[in-house]
């Protein structure tokens, strides 16, 4: 299934952001144990939002991941992420 182009440049532009910074969003110094940040790739990611209408005070958490992750590797992603300690 295609996305809508706005939807797309969207992915786009949080893929491109999230590779500008692979020193604030990757693997901490000791986890790269010497290795370069030049050769890290970023292959998947989720962002997950939170929503409220000021006016009325609902809300909604949406849920955002490229087209080309399977959801068992969704899953994963969020299970290490609940595992991990969150900065």
């Amino acid at each position: 299934m295609e996305l809508p182009p706005r939807v797309q440049e969207a992915f786009d532009q949080v893929q491109r952001l999230l590779e500008q910074y692979p020193d604030a969003f990757g693997p901490d110094d000791d986890e790269l144990e010497g290795r370069s940040r030049d050769q890290l790739r970023l292959t998947e990611w989720i962002v997950i939002t939170n929503w409220i209408d000021m006016d009325d005070g609902e809300g909604w958490v949406e849920g955002h991941a490229p087209k080309h992750m399977y959801n068992s590797h969704i899953i994963g992603l969020l299970t290490m992420a609940l595992d991990m300690e969150m900065g």
